[in-house]
């Protein structure tokens, strides 16, 4: 409704420029219909920043720059050469910092956005803790908040990310530069007891819920607090956030492409800021950004446009697996975890080395322009295995018509498979391959008898690839079969076809389909169907097909 009453009202107004009498002479521009459709549903960046310095209750002190953060943060996002946004509103003075006027304005946000459109919302002021029932609950605080009433004076965090989830903004952006500590930009009460599981539960709480072009940035981490320095005359992760996007934005482009995104510019004020506090303050982030769906804080427009990089990140607690890691691709340092750096889209030759320089992870990897890669799935990604190794478990059969009288309804077996793959370079996937086999036909024809056997060699060549988390190849597999002589007991008699013993050449196409479980087994389940010359009853040689199917767990080396 929001972009259809838009479109209307370009229509509208278009109408009404041709009805004023007035046209000047010479040629003109023409504007197709087209054109204006396109003008009305362009996206646009709409931000709101709250800053509240001074509150009603003496219980919450003041404090000295959150107002003017917000401002100088508004100035920035609105100028043409940074943050080049459409609309920028800051409450940060007198009624506009109490919880309905908060509230209200973000309502009527929501009520004009729409997808094509990139939103920011800013918070600097107070945080607290609280025990709601028996559960603690985290709150942002209006200059208006009660300790009394929380609930119904201030702004509960889980609720304000869950609204903010749900704006229909494809892209955007929450910063919060208080924190729940009770030091710094926080108050809490320090009589207040809770439950360690529920602590920790709290503090694990990140992005549930979250869009794919979303982010949460924090100024702090639970437990620690966020600052304000008098010599800096601000908040001190706000001003190293806007130090990113302003005198120092080259060094916040990690890429280089001309934009600093919501992700640069974080990493880029979280290092300085604890470099800042001595880590007292340890920035933190939530993430379900996938690609150019990152936000770009400042930059140019047409560059903002023309984004397509792929993310590799990590945002695990600061004693986490990956934590203190760096990315190198092609040789090239790329950052340190936790972190959400960019790689261009493209096959890159990928490490990751942890913060002595031993080597956690070294391999090729396809990266996809606009996708988001977790760190630690990089090593389903660089799975560059040369020998495969499987066993595994099956069956196969054909027409009982033209098999009946040689292996019954079908056979049941086991099955030994290994192969030699391309693992790089020009033809990478291309594969050969050969198997060991060993079935028995538990009915053959008509009569029921102790189960036949068999046993066939294999070979098969043909090209693979893996997609994300799947594997596929495509093969021509030929198959050599022998069934052993297999007489029924009783009197002496010329063997019949059933009793016989045969060798079966036959070929055709095989398909194999798996999942990567782990960095070096995978789950494959394996099919062909296949032709065999035979005569098997005497009126000559016909095409006699059967099909296999087979399935186990491979190994990669």
């Amino acid at each position: 409704m929001v972009a259809l009453s838009r479109i209307l009202l370009v229509l509208l107004l278009a109408g009404c420029a041709h009805n004023t009498g007035l046209r000047e002479r010479g040629l003109q521009p023409a504007t197709s219909t087209a054109d204006e459709l396109r003008g009305a549903l362009e996206g646009r960046r709409i931000a709101v920043l709250v800053g509240v310095d001074s509150y009603d209750s003496s219980a919450f002190p003041a404090l000295r720059f959150a107002a003017s953060d917000a401002a100088a943060l508004g100035a920035l996002l609105e100028d043409d050469d940074a943050g080049d946004f459409d609309r920028v509103l800051t409450l940060n003075v007198g009624p506009k910092t109490r919880r309905a006027e908060i509230l209200a304005t973000l309502k009527s946000v929501r009520a004009d956005l729409v997808p094509q459109d990139e939103f920011v919302f800013y918070f600097s002021g107070h945080g607290t803790l609280a025990s709601i029932g028996d559960s603690p609950k985290l709150f942002l605080l209006p200059s208006d908040a009660s300790p009394s009433d929380l609930v119904g004076t201030a702004l509960d965090l889980d609720t304000l990310r869950d609204f903010f989830s749900l704006l229909p903004a494809e892209r955007k952006v929450l910063v919060v530069d208080a924190c729940f500590h009770g030091e710094g930009k926080s108050v809490a009460n320090p009589t207040l007891q809770l439950d360690p599981e529920a602590l920790a539960d709290l503090a694990q709480s990140t992005a549930r819920g979250m869009g794919s072009g979303e982010a949460h940035l924090f100024a702090s981490t639970f437990g620690y607090p966020a600052y304000e320095d008098d010599k800096l005359g601000q908040g001190v992760y706000t001003h190293y956030l806007m130090q990113g996007l302003s005198w120092a934005r080259g060094e916040a482009d990690r890429d280089a492409d001309g934009v600093v995104t919501a992700w640069e510019s974080h990493d880029f004020a979280r290092l300085r800021t604890q470099q800042h506090t001595g880590n007292m303050q340890v920035p933190e982030a939530s993430i379900r950004v996938v690609g150019s769906n990152d936000l770009v804080f400042a930059g140019d427009r047409g560059v903002r446009a023309e984004r397509a990089e792929a993310l590799v990140f990590n945002y695990g607690p600061l004693s986490g697996a990956w934590s203190g890691a760096s990315l190198v691709i092609d040789g090239r340092s790329k950052g340190v975890f936790p972190a959400a750096l960019s790689v261009a889209p493209g096959e890159h030759h990928v490490e990751v080395r942890d913060a002595e320089g031993k080597l956690l992870l070294d391999g090729y990897a396809q990266f996809e322009g606009g996708e988001s890669v977790r760190v630690s799935d990089l090593s389903i990604r660089t799975r560059e295995d040369r020998a495969l190794l499987s066993l595994r478990v099956g069956g196969g059969g054909g027409p009982a018509s033209r098999w009946g009288t040689v292996w019954g309804d079908g056979w049941l077996g086991l099955e030994g498979w290994t192969g030699l793959r391309k693992a790089r370079g020009p033809g990478k996937g291309l594969f050969i391959a050969g198997g060991f086999g060993a079935a028995v036909a538990p009915q053959r024809g008509s009569f029921t008898q102790l189960a036949r056997p068999a046993m066939w060699l294999e070979v098969e060549g043909g090209w693979g690839l893996d997609v994300r988390r799947f594997r596929f190849r495509v093969a021509w597999q030929a198959r050599g079969t022998l069934l052993p002589v297999a007489k029924r007991p009783g009197v002496a008699h010329e063997l019949e076809p059933e009793e016989a013993g045969w060798l079966i050449g036959s070929m055709g196409p095989a398909l194999h389909v798996g999942v990567l479980m782990t960095r070096r087994t995978s789950f494959i389940v394996a099919a062909t169907l296949q032709g065999a010359p035979l005569d098997l009853d005497g009126t000559g040689t016909q095409l006699h097909p059967f099909g296999a199917i087979t399935a186990g767990v491979e190994l990669g080396l």
